[in-house]
């Protein structure tokens, strides 16, 4: 196998792990940076890392933007918000 066609396939491995979410580490680590926020009782800052990765479909961004709009930390307390 000649190198460019290797680099084709790396490239095509690369995107096709890319668009499926395999290599989102900035989606956790804004994931984890929201965790952190919420242990340390910075709400509306864990509000503004789960709320975008929420929308993107991040299921765990998705799932902690939910705790907080059940207890009402950093947002108004709403449960048909949160288990949407």
């Amino acid at each position: 196998m000649t190198r460019n066609k290797k680099l084709t396939i790396l490239g095509v491995l690369v995107t096709v792990l890319v668009m499926t979410g395999a290599l989102s580490i900035p989606a956790w680590a804004n994931v984890k940076t929201g965790v952190a926020a919420y242990k340390s009782g910075n709400y509306a800052r864990a509000y503004n890392e789960f709320a975008p990765l929420a929308n993107q479909g991040n299921k765990r961004a998705q799932y902690n933007l939910g705790i907080l709009f059940l207890t009402g930390r950093g947002v108004p307390k709403d449960a048909r918000t949160a288990v949407d």
